[in-house]
């Protein structure tokens, strides 16, 4: 599957996220492309060098962050990159402070369960990839984020049975939403101050309504919204056209 636009595609900004991908390796070794978003001047790629698994960081071509296991052995495997972010999330936007987003994390190369590569970004792509580029499985159709690893579209050659993308986003907690009210209002920010207010002087609203909510919230629905949306989607198993076209009217 390839050229999935970035704005129809899962965004691993400002998130922890986990990949689990199964693929077999035949005899002579493999290598390829399994997923990438984005491409030379920002972006992240999952693929094999010469049998050995790597997922980099493109950081707007200012600095790649990579990570480079072993290389496998012929037979099944289950390759996983985990990401624990750092930050509290775009939700920090709502208060006037932009320190939720562009965050440190850590991110986990495994290979069959066991780590093999550790590597700590101090900091994160904040807000979009490159437009210009798309969402490949199983080939890179832009440009790659890094050209000393491959060149495009660099297809991958062994066989790839399934990809598992899981991505948990930050919420804000009550203690968190005070202590931004309180600094927003220590730096005289009135309007930033008062985010988040409704859900802390009201009873939790209902999901299906935006009313009463502050801009966190708001914000925050809206991402699940889209989940929602996305998950409904593959249910159905409908082609890829199909699936677009229903997130959008989901999203309504």
């Amino acid at each position: 599957m390839t050229g999935t636009p970035n704005g129809d595609a899962p965004s691993l900004l400002n998130a922890s996220y986990n990949f689990k991908i199964d693929v077999e390796i035949p005899q002579g070794g493999a290598e390829g492309m399994l997923i990438t978003q984005g491409g030379r001047f920002g972006g992240y790629g999952f693929y094999l060098v010469k049998s050995k698994p790597v997922f980099t960081w493109n950081l707007v071509d200012l600095k790649r962050v990579r990570w480079e296991g072993p290389e496998l052995a012929p037979g099944k495997h289950q390759l996983e990159f985990d990401f624990k972010y750092d930050g509290l999330g775009p939700a920090t936007i709502a208060f006037g402070n932009f320190s939720g987003v562009g965050s440190s994390g850590t991110g986990v190369l495994k290979v069959d369960g066991n780590a093999v590569a550790t590597e700590k970004m101090e900091h994160t792509i904040p807000f979009i990839l490159q437009w210009d580029e798309s969402l490949d499985i199983g080939s890179d159709t832009g440009t790659p984020v890094n050209d000393d690893d491959y060149s495009t579209p660099f297809g991958f050659t062994g066989k790839l049975d399934k990809i598992t993308l899981n991505i948990d986003r930050p919420k804000l907690s009550p203690e968190d939403i005070k202590r931004l009210q309180e600094t927003a209002r220590a730096a005289g920010d009135g309007p930033s101050a008062d985010a988040g207010k409704a859900s802390t002087e009201a009873a939790t609203p209902e999901v299906s309504s935006g009313v009463g909510l502050g801009l966190t919230q708001k914000v925050e629905l809206r991402i699940d919204k889209l989940e929602s949306c996305r998950k409904e989607a593959l249910a159905k198993d409908l082609g890829l056209v199909e699936r677009l076209n229903f997130v959008r009217g989901c999203m309504q």
